[in-house]
């Protein structure tokens, strides 16, 4: 049986979040070692409680690299693989879910690009989402300080006059 970090985190995926890492795989984009993809077609059909019979590192190996005598470590290395790429997937879509955070991440690159109107555009998204959270709570506060800092970053890197001191 094939076990560690990488298959208890595989196992909390939901069935759909489970074709979409492995669409997260194939893509040359975010994975470019297709001994990955080769891996999670070998063992999707275990998914979601990753047991039985078949699910054996050996069983597993021999469909990776046919006719190639088993090698722990480079199994090992596989699944080491399978655990960054399946945190990287998570990152994503903890990114995806929330617009603010989203945009956020937009925004930085923007100002490293030093794309104002786009810069502008994206910060008047942002301020438009924290003016409609139902609650102003420290979830609030907390994203106007952080769009606040973008602002004040961008504005320096810009060269502008205006920017927030502490004292």
């Amino acid at each position: 049986m094939i076990s560690g970090r990488a298959i208890e985190l595989l196992k909390t995926f939901s069935e759909d979040e489970f074709k979409q890492f492995g669409l997260f795989l194939n893509s040359p984009f975010f994975n470019r070692e297709k001994i990955l993809f080769k891996f999670y077609t070998a063992v999707k059909k275990f998914h979601p409680f990753f047991d039985g019979r078949g699910f054996k590192k050996e069983r597993i190996f021999s469909k990776l690299y046919p006719g190639k005598k088993y090698n722990d470590i480079r199994m090992r290395n596989v699944l080491s693989g399978i655990l960054r790429r399946a945190q990287e997937f998570l990152a994503i879509i903890s990114i995806q879910k929330d617009s603010f955070n989203l945009n956020t991440a937009l925004m930085t690159e923007l100002a490293e690009r030093k794309q104002k109107k786009l810069f502008r555009k994206n910060e008047t998204l942002a301020v438009n989402y924290i003016d409609n959270l139902p609650v102003k709570d420290e979830s609030y506060y907390n994203r106007m300080f952080i769009l606040g800092n973008l602002k004040e970053k961008f504005n320096k890197s810009q060269g502008s006059t205006f920017s927030i001191k502490n004292n």
